[in-house]
């Protein structure tokens, strides 16, 4: 249980239009979580999986100015999410293949007024895949991802996004210690630079100043350096 934590507290002078913020102490901000990992590899198979289910509670409580002028008022969300991933994966010899699943439950509600009760699911699904040296020295892989959002008032966040990466590298030299390795992300140029999430609280905005989609090539270089112990 978190006694005192900070809040940034907001006031209002509607006589000059100043704006003042200061750090609060605030009282009642708790957590409580549950989670489970299992994991099944059989012998001398190349298949595994791991499933991992967990539970989160968290009471959440912050200072809020609901319309920009009124001075902060306290804020008391409770917060339940459910979240659910699965990964199989096979392995043998250069090839690694796995499909991951992932799936997230949050239910939230506050006494808070003009506070709407949210329930959202956010689901995401990958495909990876992985072959060392399949010709000529060459490594290859590739991810896709899809991404599913629902449940959430603002419909634009109710929203579908494909995320595909891919990357070819190959290593050369002495004992193979450098490496030319060319990485494409989002290539199909499905994200944003303006991306809209909820935390405890409500819905945030961030703008990230970076491309979301590139292609950028690594020169990379390996070495180990022995002490003088270790070379006796």
């Amino acid at each position: 249980r978190q006694m005192r934590s900070v809040a940034q507290a907001m006031s209002y002078n509607a006589a000059t239009g100043l704006y003042i913020y200061r750090p609060e102490n605030i009282n009642g901000n708790y957590t409580a979580n549950a989670s489970l990992r299992l994991g099944f590899t059989p012998k001398e198979k190349p298949f595994s999986c791991v499933v991992n289910p967990s539970a989160n509670y968290y009471h959440s409580v912050d200072l809020i100015s609901p319309d920009g002028i009124q001075d902060a008022q306290r804020s008391v969300v409770n917060n339940i999410t459910a979240s659910l991933n699965v990964r199989p994966q096979y392995t043998k010899g250069k090839i690694t293949a796995f499909l991951q699943g992932n799936l997230d439950y949050n239910y939230a509600t506050s006494q808070r007024p003009g506070y709407h009760t949210r329930s959202t699911f956010d689901i995401h699904y990958t495909f990876s895949f992985t072959a060392k040296e399949f010709w000529k020295g060459l490594t290859a892989g590739t991810e896709l991802t899809m991404y599913h959002r629902r449940g959430y008032d603002d419909h634009s966040m109710n929203d579908n996004h494909l995320l595909w990466n891919a990357n070819l590298s190959r290593s050369f030299g002495k004992d193979k210690a450098w490496t030319l390795k060319l990485v494409g992300y989002d290539l199909l140029h499905q994200f944003s630079n303006v991306q809209r999430t909820l935390n405890a609280q409500g819905l945030t905005e961030t703008w990230v100043n970076s491309l979301p989609a590139y292609a950028m090539l690594h020169v990379i270089y390996k070495f180990n350096k022995r002490n003088k112990s270790q070379a006796q």
